[in-house]
This record gives C-alpha cells, sequence and structure tokens, in this order.
C-alpha cells in the first residue's frame, strides 16, 4: 500500500531501540537505515534497507556486522526462515529471485538466488512456510500481442523449500486469473503450511473498471481451497497480517484518507467480523501500521498531520485496536500518544 510520505528533514539518523512490557527503554541505537522489519525468533529484528539485511539481537547487538548482509540489489519483500534467519525476495527488472540468509549470516543458497519466476512480474510478497522455505506471491504481467503496453495482469504463486529448490514448477501456480487486471497481492501463513493470498482486482461495471479485494486460501502443495474466491470489499488500498489462527485480516482505507474497514477471515473463508466488515475512523491519515495483537485481533498506528500553509504545524500519532470479534475496545477515536 503506498501512501504520501511526510516532510523529511534533510538528513535523518534511522534508530532503533527496545521498550520492555512496563514502558522503559532498555536499549537504543543507530543503524544504517529501515525498510521492513521482521522478529528473529529470539528478541531481536531482522531489517531490510536497500539491498542488505541487518540483524539486531535482543541485547541491541549486531551479529552480521554494522552494514549487515549484501543482497546486491533491492528487496521487495521479506519473511522468517523459523530458524533465526531470513528469505528475501528481490526484483531485477521483472524478474524475481529468493535468497537465504541462516542465523549466523551466511547466504546458503546459489549465487544470484534461486530464480522464481522469470518474465515480467512484480510486487513480489513473501510469508514463511513453517519448514525452513517460504511462500511467494507477485503480480505477473501479460504485455499486449498487438502493440506495446500492459494488456492484463494475474496472480501466482511460488514455493520454495528450505535447501533453495523451486517446488512448483518454474511458473508457479494461478491464485486468480480472471479477466483485466489482477494486483496488489498481499499474503499471510495458513498455520499448515499453505497461505491466503489476498489481492485486488478490477471487474467491469459497464463501462467502467471497479476495484474489489479478493482472496483465496493454498495448501502447501499449490492447490486452491476455496471454491471460489472470497471478496472482502469493493475497495483498494490493502494490507493484510495473520490472525495467529489460520485466517487472516484485510485493512483498506477510503480515498478521502479518513475512513478504512477491517475484515478478519477464517481458514474456511468465512468472514468473522460481518458481512461489512468493522468500520474504523481516522483522522488526518498518514503512514498506517498494522501488527497483530497476539489474541487474534489487530493494533493500527497512524500519524495525523496538520498544515499551516505548506509547513506541517502538527503531528499526532495514534493507535487503535481490533479485538479478535472486530469490537473497538480503546473507543471510535483509539488513544492519542503525544498528549
Amino acid at each position: 500500500m503506498w501512501r504520501e510520505p511526510l516532510p523529511k528533514p534533510p538528513y535523518s539518523q534511522p534508530h532503533i531501540a527496545k521498550i520492555d512490557s512496563g514502558g522503559d527503554v532498555e536499549w537504543e541505537r543507530d543503524i544504517p537505515g529501515v525498510d521492513q522489519a521482521i522478529p528473529d525468533g529470539s528478541g531481536g529484528v531482522i531489517i531490510a534497507y536497500s539491498a542488505s539485511v541487518l540483524e539486531v539481537d535482543a541485547e541491541g547487538n549486531l551479529p552480521w556486522g554494522e552494514d549487515g548482509v549484501s543482497l546486491d540489489l533491492g528487496l521487495s519483500d521479506i519473511c522468517s526462515d523459523n530458524s533465526g534467519g531470513v528469505i528475501a525476495v528481490r526484483d531485477l527488472g521483472g524478474n524475481l529471485s529468493a535468497h537465504r540468509v541462516d542465523s549466523g549470516g551466511n547466504i546458503l543458497w546459489q549465487t544470484g538466488g534461486v530464480q522464481v519466476f522469470v518474465g515480467p512480474a512484480e510486487e513480489a510478497q513473501a510469508v514463511g512456510d513453517g519448514a525452513g522455505g517460504a511462500i511467494i506471491t507477485y503480480m505477473r504481467e501479460i504485455p499486449c500481442e498487438d502493440h506495446i503496453g500492459l494488456c492484463d495482469s494475474d496472480i501466482y504463486a511460488q514455493r520454495i523449500d528450505a535447501e533453495g529448490n523451486v517446488l512448483w514448477g518454474p511458473d508457479g501456480v494461478t491464485v486468480c486469473v480472471e479477466p483485466l487486471y489482477q494486483f496488489s497481492p498481499g499474503i499471510v501463513d495458513d498455520g499448515a503450511g499453505g497461505a491466503i493470498v489476498f489481492f485486488v482486482t478490477h471487474f467491469l461495471i459497464g463501462d467502467y473498471a471497479s476495484p474489489a479485494i479478493h482472496a483465496q486460501r493454498i495448501d502447501a502443495d499449490g492447490h486452491k481451497l476455496w471454491p471460489e474466491d472470497v471478496q472482502v470489499w469493493e475497495g483498494a488500498y490493502l494490507s493484510v497480517i495473520s490472525d495467529g489462527s489460520g485466517g487472516g485480516i484485510s485493512v483498506w482505507y477510503g480515498d478521502n484518507e479518513s475512513e478504512a474497514r477491517a475484515q478478519r477471515l477464517d481458514a474456511a473463508g468465512r468472514k468473522l467480523w460481518g458481512p461489512d466488515g468493522t468500520a474504523l475512523t481516522f483522522r488526518d491519515l498518514h503512514s498506517p501500521l498494522e501488527v497483530p495483537d497476539g489474541c487474534g485481533g489487530v493494533f493500527i498506528s497512524w500519524s495525523a498531520v496538520k498544515f499551516t500553509g505548506d509547513e506541517v504545524s502538527q503531528v499526532s500519532y495514534y493507535v487503535q485496536r481490533v479485538d479478535a470479534e472486530g469490537n473497538l475496545p480503546w473507543g471510535d477515536d483509539g488513544i492519542l500518544l503525544n498528549r
């Protein structure tokens, strides 16, 4: 999901801190960058930035070095290998490759990584398969036959095992290949070696193409488990996380940046938070971030920005919780953090 970034000062130093359950800072340190972060399974975190992955352990040390492990080119996504390491997916001119770095910071697979898909593909997202490998979903681009340009795009998935073997053939398996465009895939593990893939698709209403969020579950062998794709909602700007129980939670945002909804699907594809999901209200939404609450729900944080002319005059930070039943225990407006 893309949002307009907030203005930044001419120079900014990425920083990381560990805060205990009482709100006290245990340690803090500078880091070279951060685009994405995942737990390392031992109280620390693995960070992706630019073309590198960096581990910060539970004590704030950098066991993979000050700059981490370089994988040469920009990364699309990372996921845990369930053994203290990371699997990273990168995009080289539309050709997708995957790399595994173990808990000691060693690159395990062949030089240049394992080829996931050869051809025009973008928006790769990955999740661990629970056995040291990963399931990767991506948007496959279909060029036009009679003129230059893109005439279609479909959603595919590929699985790579812990040794770097491609399991679902050179092109992966199809998740959705309906007419018109499918894009913005997101993926969560289903806790059984498979995954739930969310994506946005366009469908025609007369001459107008309307976006809608759909989902499909695939098993460890790449077979679809739901008879039909589940339509979650009509809209786009999708973000997804696991609910920790074999299902997934999707959050999507309206164009006016003050409205959002959330929906939870279980492992059978049933909507748990009503047919329309849970309505959320934000104030001047910027940089939303969603993480599981560990109890089947989700925490959502965001910043609300006020401008005076073209200058930022005030930034307020909020957090909201949606519980496992789709309720808002912290009220409709959430909690203001910087009072």
